[in-house]
């Protein structure tokens, strides 16, 4: 099964993550929001940035998450291509690598809308997200 899948054939974009745990859960979307935004490009990770984030429920925490992401992205110039994703008891521990994005020309980022439109969050035997941004 693949970490993540993109539809961007469709409004709204909608990314949908899978992971054995929580954890790889969060961690895929991610991935695949940054593989979104910077169309496949390679990100060399040379910075290591850490984000502690406390919710009262897994959605919440996904919100929190994908908007701090968003605000890095957007607010700082950095991007990210490795995630590491800790949740215990409503706190989230995220270990993101990465570096200040120079795009290359001809290859500006695409941009999302910071906050999904809508968030749905399942486990069967494997954890699965899914998020649907409207850009």
């Amino acid at each position: 099964m693949k970490p993540f899948t993109i539809k961007k054939d469709t409004q709204p974009l909608t990314i949908t993550s899978h992971g054995s745990s929580l954890n790889k859960a969060f961690e895929n979307i991610a991935k695949g929001m940054f593989t979104y935004l910077l169309q496949d490009e390679e990100v060399e990770p040379v910075g290591q940035y850490t984000i502690n984030l406390t919710g009262e429920t897994s959605k919440d925490l996904l919100v929190k998450w994908i908007t701090m992401l968003q605000f890095l992205h957007t607010h700082h110039d950095l991007v990210f291509g490795y995630f590491s994703v800790t949740i215990d008891d409503q706190q989230l521990t995220g270990h993101i690598f990465g570096k200040k994005h120079q795009p290359q020309l001809g290859n500006e980022p695409t941009s999302l809308i910071v906050m999904p439109e809508t968030i749905e969050i399942t486990k069967t035997s494997h954890y699965k997200i899914q998020a649907s941004f409207t850009g």
